[in-house]
């Protein structure tokens, strides 16, 4: 039977088809926890998995005539969480990016990533690994979980591929002799990246600064 996934809010309405006989019919319909009803087309309210099971329907005509006893299976099952992606972002060209969303426990679990609507072959698992990144992997991403006939897919994840930034430090006039009062300042120049850049200079002597030209 098909799998009915369902949050406990959910209505569902059994449809039965009488030909033959003589008309007007009764109905008699049967199933799990003593479920009794003499509609046509019984509905169950707030689905839940106690309602999974077998329901059989009894078609009496205006003849007392009695049909043939219907049987239907209607497999219930509780919806699965929606998946969340998490990210190790910031991400920069060139750095491994990773993103993962919860695992799921089922009989057939299956994991569906795409990138931009478009399905990845070849990752099968909750993780998703691209290394080392490039500008062109930036994008929407989304995963889809099925869970023994259930589905449920995740918010877009963007992600955003930054540029690295470079570094150069322009030469200076070499002075050989000092008396140690002399000064010497170091300049730096950041290129690519964005917004503000940080600093961290290491030299002899433990030298540390955090100065742009130290």
């Amino acid at each position: 039977p098909a799998v009915i996934c369902t949050d406990g809010q959910e209505e569902l309405t059994i449809n039965a088809n009488v030909t033959g006989g003589l008309a007007p019919y009764t109905f008699e319909w049967t199933g799990p926890n003593d479920f009794y009803s003499v509609n046509e087309d019984p509905v169950l309210v707030n689905l839940n998995e106690t309602m999974d099971g077998s329901y059989t329907v009894r078609v009496t005509d205006a003849n007392d005539c009695i049909a043939q006893a219907f049987t239907i299976e209607i497999d219930i099952q509780e919806t699965i969480a929606e998946p969340i992606i998490v990210s190790n972002g910031p991400l920069c060209v060139g750095e491994t990016a990773i993103l993962e969303a919860q695992t799921y426990e089922g009989v057939q679990v299956q994991y569906i990533w795409t990138k931009d609507g478009v399905v990845i072959d070849g990752i099968t698992d909750n993780q998703l690994v691209l290394n080392p990144i490039a500008p062109e992997d930036s994008g929407l991403y989304q995963i889809s979980v099925l869970v023994d006939g259930c589905e449920n897919t995740s918010d877009v994840y963007v992600m955003q591929i930054h540029s690295q930034p470079e570094v150069s430090i322009a030469a200076t006039t070499f002075a050989p002799c000092t008396n140690g009062t002399s000064e010497l300042t170091l300049d730096a120049t950041a290129t690519n990246g964005s917004g503000n850049y940080t600093y961290e200079w290491t030299g002899p002597n433990n030298f540390t600064s955090t100065n742009e030209d130290p």
